[in-house]
């Protein structure tokens, strides 16, 4: 994104992760002999950030993988390239991670954060000098993220207010905790960029009880203008609010105030309007729709002008033209997406990077809209960067992951049926490896997490379940983006506003009926898993069917009664059922899995971390006994240390292995050897 500041995780998962599509075709191969193995999955780097420098010559961009000779270690370095795919070097190596480079205005120095020598500091450094980076910043606390002023002498950057004596206290559990007073704040703070190699002093900009979560310079760098909520509590990111203050200092004034979300200023280049994205003042559309058009705001204030709604109206910001007369957006649609090109005198918008079978992540495009640099994924091919000048065809710029050149992909193709109500749903089926036609095979359904996520058309990178390392062993998977995904249009959202279960059942089932009737999936071999809300759907399967022969489930809500006021986001569920638990429990009650499950016969793996307080753990506790009571064949599986979503790398591994082992065992019997 061009954008590094970090923003509200909801935002993420809501529109932000920019997942476009671009029509160009895989490079030719020779054919690869080895198969997908969640070992092999793991070695798939990632690209994380990529900018365009300031002239185009020249991409900086990080890239995450496994450190060599440490397969439980990953970590980020930056790299260079040249735009046009003649040259590219690493940058930084070493044991700290190096990320989110950035371009000085002059295109002459990156700016990163990283670890080493102490702390979350800014450094610097010369991309084309021999010298080592130098660090500007010398903080306790740590950046979060930054931005150049356009001049280049001065770095802003967020920055975490240090605890307090009695936070101190409590963390050393000395003294008890009075639940929501040790309160974080994020404020703004200034660094100016030294003409040496010396350590500045840094100047504290904000002092507001709030959670900065983006900034954006003025033009002229005398004023920055921010997104801002009360608190880092997962339930605020959806209350989010839009000041400036003055450089020098002085009072923040507050430019936008209403209901929802409104985040993502960037001013237009000539500094009269401050762009954000915006949920229009609809806070019932903010947290359970994760609605957001973009709005203008004069640069002083003033009423706010909507633009022309995008296509799915859950849009992902760019940037502005170099000539301020639009600005460019990433969307969604189907398994694709595209790049549009919005003017912002009413006119509607224009694709410029049209869908194709690819998935792009990060992504940077020249001032005058010539060049796209982007990070690309295929089906059959992991990310790589490449380079888009006009109308000419895309050029390859890196070479991250060659070895993957010869390992056999399992086909995938878009497919489509009607649900029971007859709406048609769309979904990605992956074939077996070796699949023949006229023969029926054991058939996994994956329900997506994130209400408002969607399947899309990427690779064999490494998650929980491999797909490709499952079709390796001859499982044919199917993935389908039912109502509720962000693949389409806010009304396809809308769908399931009252209802996690029933409409999204009836789109997941139908589309397992559809293969079955089609002679491609065996009915006695089925399988189906998911993670957070897709593990709430996977549970809802099992309660509402016992067709499937094997279950996996990960941090998954089944318990609504219980869950929506122990978990982080207390205010969810309340936005999609119109009512509390305390006021109106039967809507809680009638979507819980738990008190449908009633002589459960499907053998079910449950995983969790243990430190999850998205869903926390207890749920997993709840339907572990419920299932263990009747009888079920269940394993509970816990991972030490771990978040919503385990992120060391040995317990991915051990996700993937397990999750392979499970319906290997149940639908056929090739396993990997999964830790016990």
């Amino acid at each position: 994104m061009k954008d590094k500041l970090s923003i509200p995780a909801a935002v993420v998962s809501g529109f932000l992760a920019i997942l476009l599509a671009a029509p160009f075709p895989a490079s030719a191969r020779t054919a690869p002999q080895e198969t997908w193995t969640p070992e092999k999955s793991m070695r798939i780097r990632t690209v994380d950030n990529l900018a365009l420098s300031p002239d185009s010559q020249w991409i900086i961009y990080s890239v995450t993988g496994l450190v060599e000779g440490d397969e439980w270690t990953s970590r980020t370095q930056l790299w260079l390239a040249r735009s046009d795919g003649s040259e590219t070097r690493q940058l930084t190596d070493g044991e700290y991670s190096c990320a989110s480079p950035a371009w000085s205005p002059d295109g002459r120095r990156i700016a990163f954060l990283s670890s080493r020598g102490g702390g979350n500091n800014i450094w610097l450094m010369d991309p084309f000098g021999t010298g080592e980076p130098w660090r500007i910043t010398d903080l306790t606390m740590g950046a979060t993220s930054f931005k150049w002023s356009p001049d280049g002498t001065a770095i802003a950057f967020l920055m975490a207010d240090p605890p307090s004596q009695e936070t101190l206290a409590i963390m050393a559990k000395k003294i008890p905790r009075v639940v929501g007073r040790d309160k974080a704040f994020l404020n703004i703070h200034v660094v100016p960029v030294p003409r040496g190699r010396e350590t500045p002093e840094v100047r504290r900009l904000t002092h507001g009880d709030f959670v900065v979560t983006g900034l954006t310079w003025s033009p002229d760098g005398r004023t920055i203008t921010f997104s801002h909520q009360p608190s880092a509590d997962q339930d605020f990111v959806f209350d989010n609010e839009i000041s400036r203050v003055g450089v020098d200092g002085g009072e923040v004034v507050p430019l936008v105030r209403q209901p929802g979300w409104d985040l993502q200023p960037a001013y237009s280049p000539d500094g009269k309007w401050i762009l954000f994205s915006s949920a229009g003042g609809d806070p019932d559309r903010t947290i359970s729709r994760y609605h957001n058009d973009f709005a203008l705001i004069p640069a002083g204030g003033g009423s706010i002008r909507y633009l022309t709604p995008s296509w799915s109206q859950s849009s992902g910001f760019i940037k502005w033209k170099g000539d301020g007369t639009g600005l460019y957006y990433g969307e969604a649609h189907g398994t694709y997406s595209e790049v549009f090109f919005e003017p912002v005198d009413g006119s509607p918008p224009v694709p410029y990077l049209a869908p194709g079978r690819g998935v792009i992540g990060a992504i940077d495009i020249s001032d005058d809209g010539k060049l796209v640099v982007f990070a690309q994924e295929f089906m059959d091919k992991p990310v790589e960067i490449y380079a888009k000048a006009g109308d000419a065809p895309a050029r390859q710029v890196t070479r991250l992951n060659e070895f993957a050149a010869g390992i056999r992909y399992a086909p995938t193709e878009l497919i489509s049926w009607k649900s029971d109500d007859g709406i048609v749903i769309e979904g990605l089926l992956t074939y077996p490896l070796n699949f023949e036609k006229g023969r029926r095979y054991p058939l996994l359904l994956s329900a997506h997490a994130g209400l408002y996520h969607h399947s899309q058309n990427n690779t064999a990178r490494f998650t929980g379940y491999p797909l490709q390392a499952l079709a390796a062993d001859g499982f044919m998977i199917l993935r389908p983006n039912p109502r509720g995904s962000n693949d389409r249009t806010l009304e396809f959202r809308e769908a399931i506003a009252r209802d996690w279960s029933g409409v999204t059942y009836e789109d997941n089932i139908s589309g397992v009926d559809y293969l079955i009737k089609a002679g491609l999936a065996d009915p006695e071999r089925l399988g189906v898993f998911g993670w957070s809300t897709g593990g709430f759907m996977t549970a809802w399967i099992i309660a509402r069917t016992s067709r499937f022969g094997a279950a996996s489930i990960g941090a998954a809500p089944v318990d609504l009664v219980s869950f929506t006021n122990t978990s982080d986001s207390v205010e969810w569920l309340p936005a999609f059922f119109k009512t509390y638990v305390w006021q109106d429990d039967r809507p809680y009650r009638e979507q819980s899995s738990l008190f449908h499950m009633k002589e459960i016969k499907t053998p079910t793996l449950i995983l969790w971390g243990e430190n999850d307080v998205r869903v926390p753990i207890s749920q997993g506790w709840e339907l572990y006994n419920t299932l263990k009571q009747q009888g079920t064949e269940v394993e509970f599986v816990i991972y030490p240390r771990s978040g919503h979503v385990p992120t060391d790398p040995r317990f991915m591994l051990d996700l993937a292995r397990r999750n392979v082992d499970w319906f290997n065992k149940h639908l056929s019997r090739k396993t990997t050897g999964a830790s016990s």
